[in-house]
């Protein structure tokens, strides 16, 4: 099991261009291409407060990705 990190682009945020998400959870480990894979082309919209789901149910795991700050 292993928890995903990475960034998504943050639309009409005066604060951050990109906003760092992780998974709310862990992903077993042969899920996590494909929950990158999931959030290629998500984007956030402004505003974006910590631990708002950025794409839930990522790749059909049933473990949400969330935003770990604020953008």
């Amino acid at each position: 099991m292993r928890v995903v990190t990475t960034t998504v682009p943050v639309h009409g945020s005066d604060i951050e261009c990109m906003v760092s998400v992780k998974t709310a959870g862990d992903v077993p480990k042969g899920r996590v291409f494909d929950v990158v894979k999931a959030l290629r082309g998500i984007e956030a919209t402004a505003p974006v407060e910590m631990g708002d789901v950025i794409l839930a149910n990522a790749a059909g795991t049933g473990v949400d990705v969330i935003a770990t700050k604020r953008a």
